[in-house]
């Protein structure tokens, strides 16, 4: 894809030189045709079905690495190989797209090199129904790459237009290159109108190279052009500086004070052996700091071969702003090529004390923009925070240009968790309409999710346009990063200029910081307790400090209220040190000797701490209710008696249940109490007393079961439940009251005043979970419970567990009775789902009960067994 400047640029056309063999260049390769005497012919060697396809091509970009071996290219032996979507391969991964309407020169030194281009030009395997494939197979003895009816890119309805089908073949015996061209139908997008192709090779520093054509006119079919490798090589001296600071020699962002170890990667690119030679290191801080010289001597470097060195200084980063770290080869005696010898790499220290971090490879200053013809690319960058965590507050882009009618762009933000480090998750887009913008300045853009924090290595920021004429800006101001990447119908690269221009791009981090939290108070955690009036509470706290910085001097107080608001006590202690990471327990010195019964709450406050990164989570609250020992009964409820919603999500949840732990060693449960504020079309309701044995100390064994019927209730009022059984007694561990509706419409009440429980439990599929609204709401479920032991001689009933077959039925079933009760002497109840008692025809045996269908509805129904005034059974049947 063609993408669309700012900035004033001129063509200049070369014509197409009529020849049939060329060379050699520097190094010795020559080329002929199949149309020169001696020259190849054309053979074309079908891979389409053996061969592996090249899955992410798209608009202007490379996929890769591929493994490649035992091929010679010009003094190295490369071990990997990209396929470029532009029709070319090449031996690192470049971009190569169109600059000012044209494809480079061969050779270029300073933009991408290292490359085979086939035929460079403006292709594209993107865009639906587009038919281009390429695929990549390697026999042993030589490796071919095919691109087979890959389109030109056209600025029209489709995207694309024409066909081309041709192949590179690489010769690990001869060390040739041969191109086959197959076939050639149409021409690229009208806009290119000269030098919009480039064919030939062209070495690593791009000094050296063949160029076998330039210019509009493209091969015909059938025909062949070969690359031979020199029979003599000549003796060829050079070093390169491979890499400095990372192995993509990319920019990086440091804190000031920062002390960093300096490494840098120097290589033999000729094919002689290097005897001596010296690396030279500087960083250049900004204006008025001073620069840091250092140095490294290598012996011995073997031809195609690298060595990582750390100079012996490391160096401070004392000054804020842009840092150049370069690294230079000198003493290299002949070296043929000394464009080579030096790379720079942008290091930008930031404020480590900060609050917030904004984080920006350019100076803020627009040298330029750019867009993408069609208006369906973007830009990326990709930025790894200085520290962590680093949560991200929002991302900049400077926009120049809106285009006609006014477009917009995406903000988007990516996880580096693709593979080898690209893009991969989405964590947030936003859009941004074109009305909140202001050109040639920075919108600033707030994602979605305020809690994405990076936690390790970095993301991708993205913009993307949403129509044609809008542009973001760039930026020349030197050093230039090269972490600019174009995006281009959804296929990404290394941006075109990324060795010229940076894009003008930034992101805005929380750095990280003292993070106080309240973890729990009084007991259980927190949650709402009872205790005995006239019996000391203990005001017991733990704090945490979940951030990555130590505080200290941090000021914890506390506050205890009546349920209407009258403060009854308050205290408070200074903790001399909370270092990150760690917790703290202790009893505050003031005492709680509650008089009266009722409902109280503790409150616990944590001090602001010199850099808080989350405020919610410095207070926390416990509900207290004061009961009176002396009382026959006690009423027990979390909730005031005025409805003020309903409970969430009654229609994809299983039950509710509320848990109660009673300040007695042993309870007797009297009665149950529930505020219903709808019924819609529901038979009735379960209700479930639970101890807290289960597992984590949830729900385990079943006490007793009631089943209640729709005509037993009345909305907007509590209804009373009696257990089945007059002695359902819990001990100390505290018992869970459930309701589980029967049949959808039915919702219970909840209370949203303060103080909350934080007592409420969900059931679905997956088990028991906290109320999703457990920190904002109560269920309006009451219970009333004994205050005493157990008598002596009374246990816990146990119903007997009977089996029913069929069940369910369609005529009769049958209720096979245990060896412990007679059938001819029980008496049976059967109710419908309301709780109606029904008389279906029952026949009694000694060792079994017969129940028939008859005129009876289809449905469940109860049945309960009474024997001597006690229920000994009781069970579920459905009728078909």
């Amino acid at each position: 894809m063609k993408k669309l400047l700012l900035i004033a640029s001129f063509l200049v056309p070369f014509g197409m030189i009529a020849q049939t063999s060329g060379g050699p260049d520097n190094f010795g390769y020559t080329w002929k045709s199949s149309a020169a005497s001696g020259g190849p012919t054309y053979a074309w060697y079908d891979i389409s079905t053996i061969g592996t396809q090249v899955n992410g091509l798209g608009d202007d970009n490379v996929i890769g690495p591929f493994p490649l071996s035992s091929f010679t290219y010009y003094t190295a032996q490369p071990t990997s190989f990209y396929v470029g979507s532009n029709g070319y391969i090449s031996f690192s991964s470049v971009n190569i797209a169109s600059v000012a309407g044209a494809f480079p020169i061969i050779p270029t030194v300073g933009g991408p090199n290292n490359f085979i281009a086939a035929l460079l030009c403006d292709l594209s395997f993107a865009s639906s129904g587009n038919p281009g494939r390429a695929y990549y197979y390697d026999n042993g003895d030589s490796v071919c790459v095919s691109f087979i009816n890959v389109p030109f890119w056209i600025n029209n309805s489709a995207q694309y237009g024409g066909s081309n089908t041709f192949q590179i073949i690489l010769n690990k015996l001869d060390t040739s290159i041969t191109v086959n061209y197959q076939s050639q139908t149409g021409s690229p997008d009208p806009t290119y109108t000269a030098n919009g192709l480039s064919i030939g090779i062209e070495n690593s520093s791009g000094t050296d190279g063949l160029q076998q054509y330039r210019g509009m006119v493209f091969p015909t079919a059938n025909t062949s052009v070969k690359y031979y490798y020199p029979n003599i090589v000549a003796p060829l001296t050079d070093a390169s500086a491979n890499w400095v600071g990372n192995t993509s020699s990319a920019g990086e962002f440091v804190l000031q004070g920062q002390v960093l170890d300096l490494k840098t990667n120097v290589k033999n690119t000729g094919n002689q052996t290097i005897p001596t030679l010296t690396a030279n290191g500087t960083v250049t801080p900004p204006v008025g700091g001073t620069p840091l010289n250092t140095s490294k001597s290598i012996a011995n470097l073997a031809a195609g071969k690298d060595s990582t060195i750390t100079y012996n200084t490391p160096y401070t980063f004392t000054q804020l702003g842009a840092h150049s770290y370069r690294t230079n080869i000198t003493g290299v005696t002949g070296d043929n090529t000394p464009s080579n010898n030096s790379l720079t790499q942008k290091i930008i220290a930031l404020n480590p004390v900060s609050d917030t971090i904004k984080m920006d490879y350019t100076d803020g200053v627009s040298t330029g923009s750019i867009g993408w013809s069609g208006g369906n690319g973007g830009t990326a960058v990709y930025m790894s925070p200085p520290i962590y965590p680093a949560r991200i507050l929002s991302t900049e882009y400077y926009i120049t240009a809106l285009g006609t009618p006014a477009v917009g762009f995406h903000a988007m933000i990516f996880d580096d968790d693709g593979p080898n480090g690209t893009h991969g998750t989405l964590l947030d887009s936003v859009y941004v309409a074109p009305g909140s913008l202001t050109i040639n300045s920075y919108a600033s853009i707030k994602p979605n999710d305020t809690n994405i924090t990076i936690t390790s290595g970095g993301v991708y920021i993205h913009w993307l346009m949403d129509g044609d004429g809008i542009n973001i800006g760039t930026s020349t101001s030197l050093p230039i990063s090269k972490r600019a990447i174009e995006v281009i119908s959804g296929s990404w690269a290394d941006y075109r200029d990324q060795s010229t221009q940076d894009f003008m791009m930034g992101m805005t981090i929380a750095t990280p910081s003292e993070d106080g939290e309240v973890t729990s108070i009084g007991r259980l955690n927190g949650k709402a307790v009872f205790t005995q009036r006239v019996r000391p509470y203990p005001l017991t706290a733990k704090i945490s400090n979940i951030g990555f910085r130590n505080a200290t001097n941090v000021t914890v107080q506390n506050k205890q209220f009546t349920n209407s608001g009258i403060q009854v006590g308050t205290g408070s202690k200074v903790l001399a040190t909370l270092n990150a990471g760690r917790d703290t327990t202790f009893t505050f010195s003031n005492t709680f000797t509650p008089s009266i019964a009722g409902t109280y709450s503790y409150h616990v406050y944590l001090n602001k701490l010199l850099k808080d990164n989350e405020l919610d989570n410095d207070t926390m609250i416990q509900e207290i209710i004061v009961v009176d020992t002396n009382l026959s009964t006690i009423n027990a409820s979390y909730a005031n008696a005025t409805s003020e919603g309903s409970v969430a999500n009654a229609s994809s949840m299983m039950a509710y249940a509320v848990y109660f732990k009673p300040p007695y060693a042993s309870s007797r449960i009297k009665k149950t109490s529930f505020y219903h504020t709808a019924l819609g079309g529901a038979f009735g309701f379960d209700v479930l007393l639970y101890k807290a044995d289960g597992p984590n100390g949830m729900p385990g064994t079943v006490l007793d079961s009631v089943l209640v019927g729709s005509g037993n209730i009345t909305t907007n009022t509590y209804i009373d439940v009696t257990p089945s059984s007059n002695n359902v007694l819990v001990d100390s561990n505290g018992f869970y009251v459930v309701w589980r509706p029967f049949g959808n419409g039915i919702t219970l009440g909840v209370d949203q005043e303060l103080p909350f429980s934080k007592n409420t439990y969900q059931l679905d599929a997956n088990g028991y979970a906290p109320y999703v609204n457990n920190n904002s709401e109560d269920l309006m479920i009451k219970v009333q419970f004994e205050n005493g032991t157990v008598p002596v001689g009374v246990e816990e009933q146990t119903l007997e567990k009977l089996s029913v077959y069929p069940n369910p039925f369609n005529n009769f079933t049958t209720i096979a009775l245990s060896n412990s009760i007679d059938g001819n002497v029980v008496n049976i109840e059967i109710r419908d789902i309301k709780g109606q008692i029904v008389s279906p025809k029952v026949i009694k045996y000694q060792d079994k009960i017969l129940v028939f269908k008859g005129h009876l509805p289809q449905g469940q129904y109860i049945y309960q067994l009474n024997s001597n005034g006690k229920i000994i059974a009781k069970g579920k049947l459905t009728m078909n």
